[in-house]
């Protein structure tokens, strides 16, 4: 996954740690960085889990760790994909895999009447619903 930075250099996605406020890492962060220049830049897709993962821990205290692909179904996907270029063919029946997996576990988490797990499946489910409905915003 690349694409040209403003200094014309070609680009890629990696995998990088953030630390917010000297107290929170989130681990496995998509980011394009750019060798020549040092440019980051995070992948634009995952921006708003970003937000809302160090929203949800940003009063935390104590020093924190948050693995991203536990709070984001793309970075769980890219984390799976990155490593091997794939057509989108493929990725698109990734995606449809995981969805189908949610689904039974939605069945699952409504079955045991468990509204947090519910609703948690309920968001990423949302997630995999945005690539599928725009693909264009997600390029591998």
């Amino acid at each position: 996954m690349e694409k040209n930075c403003s200094c014309g250099n070609s680009i890629h996605i990696t995998l990088r740690t953030i630390i917010f406020q000297s107290k929170l890492e989130i681990e496995n962060v998509p980011v394009y960085s750019c060798e020549q220049c040092g440019s980051n830049e995070v992948y634009p897709i995952i921006k708003e889990d970003l937000k809302s993962t160090i929203s949800q821990y940003e009063k935390q205290e104590e020093r924190l760790t948050v693995m991203f692909e536990e709070k984001s179904e793309i970075v769980a996907l890219l984390m799976k994909h990155l490593e091997y270029p794939i057509s989108m063919a493929v990725f698109r029946k990734s995606l449809d895999e995981r969805m189908n997996e949610l689904l039974d576990m939605l069945l699952l988490a409504q079955t045991l009447q468990d509204p947090c797990w519910t609703q948690d499946i309920h968001r990423r489910l949302a997630q995999i619903s945005e690539i599928r409905l725009k693909p264009d915003r997600f390029a591998i």
